[in-house]
């Protein structure tokens, strides 16, 4: 009889064992639960992610991959965004880089603390620290911005933009507008952004039509996400090679008129001297001026636009 007990408890074990195992997460997930708050982090729901194009630019490694763990490695540098996923991954971010419409799963225990949600199959159980601001992708081509005009998706052999503007930018900044601005302080009228997030040396003052050494692509090769906004396209290939151009000449700028809000001065008519001097005494920018169409003045190095009455 004490045999056949002995025989009974060992099949009934090795059953829930083998159940166990089978469910694996699933069957722990059903203890698990999301941490609404940890010292300044949110919870702020379950967002779908992709090996295609992560969600959160920035993967942590961990000895041991809890939400506390995995949150106080992203406070370190000051992100506004972490999320873990499939249960040991940590990634931090400043923006939401791509928005998948395909529903998320965040089901999977951590694996530093059984008690706790990490995510899910390409799946992020998603924390904002504080009330930092972030964006929410998908990008898109930001066609005019103040003076600039969009030149075109541009695959570089040499490197014609060589300079940089005079305050580096950081990449978790990055973005067309402070590219541009970044670019027009430093005197130069041709700027470009490279690799979706990683920015360089991509100001200068190119003026032929389509410069040797540049080959116009499509801009799908130019569609990765800048770190600092997520709806614009900041060049392509994280492999380097790719740029969206951007110029100040007047063939890409804006219609004339079109932003005369923008630091606009009013002068009197034809008056060359004063317009050179609105744009000469511009904070940051004394480069030169230019008149057009009799009543316009502006500085295309500057992103200056003045307006003679």
């Amino acid at each position: 009889m004490l045999f056949y007990r002995t025989v009974t408890v060992l099949a009934m074990t090795t059953l829930f064992l083998l159940l166990t195992a089978a469910a694996g997460t699933e069957f722990l997930s059903t203890l698990a639960s999301t941490l609404p708050t940890y010292k300044t982090w949110s919870s702020i729901g379950c967002q779908r992610d992709s090996i295609h194009g992560r969600v959160l630019k920035h993967l942590i490694t961990l000895s041991n991959t809890t939400v506390e763990a995995c949150l106080d490695a992203c406070l370190v540098d000051d992100y506004a965004l972490a999320g873990l996923e499939d249960g040991h991954e940590c990634y931090c971010g400043n923006a939401i880089l791509y928005d998948y419409p395909q529903p998320p799963t965040c089901t999977f225990p951590c694996a530093g603390n059984s008690s706790e949600l990490c995510g899910g199959p390409e799946s992020l159980t998603l924390y904002q620290n504080a009330d930092m601001p972030f964006t929410v992708g998908n990008a898109s081509l930001l066609s005019t911005y103040g003076l600039w005009g969009f030149w075109g998706c541009v695959e570089e052999s040499g490197r014609l933009l060589a300079n940089g503007p005079k305050v580096p930018i950081p990449t978790e900044e990055m973005s067309v507008e402070r590219c541009t601005d970044g670019c027009a302080a430093a005197s130069f009228h041709t700027a470009g952004l490279e690799r979706g997030q990683v920015w360089y040396d991509h100001c200068g003052n190119i003026t032929t039509p389509w410069p040797s050494g540049w080959e116009s692509t499509s801009l799908v090769e130019c569609n990765l996400p800048c770190l600092g906004n997520a709806t614009e396209f900041c060049g392509g290939t994280l492999d380097g090679g790719r740029f969206v151009a951007y110029s100040m000449l007047p063939e890409f700028a804006p219609a004339a008129g079109s932003h005369l809000s923008n630091g606009g001065t009013h002068l009197l008519p034809h008056d060359i001297e004063k317009c050179i001097s609105a744009c000469d005494t511009a904070p940051g920018y004394n480069v030169s001026a230019g008149l057009l169409s009799g009543d316009e003045c502006c500085n295309y190095y500057s992103a200056l636009y003045a307006v003679i009455d």
